[in-house]
């Protein structure tokens, strides 16, 4: 995740650099305002990225873990390679199962994409969907962001 925590950061940076090249140019009122427009942009992502890295850290230190099973799904686009978690809690009077967005592992995941295992997964107290996966081999993030988890079955 540090990774693309220091992406996103970057790109951010960019942004306001680029905004104050259009703001000290004194030519054209529109590349001040586009100019402006980058550096508030930059600005709020800087924040929101921030922000989301310090959730997940609180989460993964302030938390119980919930045992629950998970197999993960690879997806190969052209542009891309994505993972997809599905994670499967089975309680007493309750049977809960989310699909959840990862960001790529750094850690070796193809033991899970065939098998499904035993994990311990955080779960944010503020929206009851898991954050945070610790497998044998490592930490999982769950990502940010409209429909990036998905809890597709509830039943008591």
């Amino acid at each position: 995740m540090n990774k693309y925590f220091f992406l996103g950061q970057t790109i951010s940076f960019g942004l306001i650099i680029l905004g104050f090249f259009f703001v000290n140019e004194k030519q054209d009122n529109i590349l001040q305002i586009v100019g402006w427009l980058f550096i508030v942009i930059g600005i709020v992502f800087i924040i929101i990225f921030f922000q989301r890295k310090q959730r997940l850290l609180w989460i993964y230190k302030n938390i119980s873990p919930t045992s629950m099973q998970m197999k993960i799904e690879k997806i190969d686009d052209s542009d891309s390679t994505n993972y997809v978690a599905y994670l499967t809690r089975w309680d007493k009077n309750t049977s809960e199962r989310w699909i959840t967005k990862l960001y790529p592992p750094s850690c070796n995941v193809q033991v899970f994409l065939s098998n499904e295992i035993q994990v311990e997964v955080y779960v944010d107290p503020k929206n009851n969907n898991p954050a945070v996966i610790r497998t044998a081999d490592g930490l999982l993030w769950v990502m940010a962001g409209s429909g990036s988890v998905q809890n597709f079955q509830k039943s008591q």
